[in-house]
């Protein structure tokens, strides 16, 4: 309402951002699960929630390291993005799909990120 910031109230929206994803997520894998059953829900679903927390865990190292925003040329699956792909595919009703789409791209982005992280050091050691 005052448009103040500060670090703590940055650090507590970031990790209740990270609960709300884990519910969303959490939320749709029991929910295809209880309509469609089978186990390959759950593991899609397990793979598409780390690759969430990984983007953010990643993002949040990189930062921490370089002491600059971790931009770039990578896959734009920042929380925007992937919470746009779940509506999207929610309303086209491919829960699995979509799940199976923030996985790999999540997935894909964060050892996109740990490669382009060790050029980078390797190269400032040289």
């Amino acid at each position: 309402m005052k448009f103040l910031t500060t670090d703590y109230g940055a650090f507590v929206d970031s990790t209740l951002d990270r609960y709300a994803d884990a519910i969303i997520i959490l939320g749709l894998i029991f929910g295809y699960w209880m309509l469609n059953g089978g186990i390959s829900v759950w593991l899609i679903g397990l793979f598409a929630l780390l690759g969430s927390f990984m983007i953010s865990y990643t993002n949040a190292r990189y930062e921490g390291v370089f002491e600059k925003p971790g931009r770039g040329r990578g896959i734009p699956v920042r929380r925007d993005m992937r919470l746009f792909i779940i509506m999207i595919g929610v309303f086209l009703n491919q829960v699995l799909g979509l799940m199976l789409l923030l996985a790999i791209l999540t997935n894909v982005e964060v050892m996109r990120r740990v490669f382009s992280i060790k050029r980078i050091i390797t190269k400032k050691k040289s």
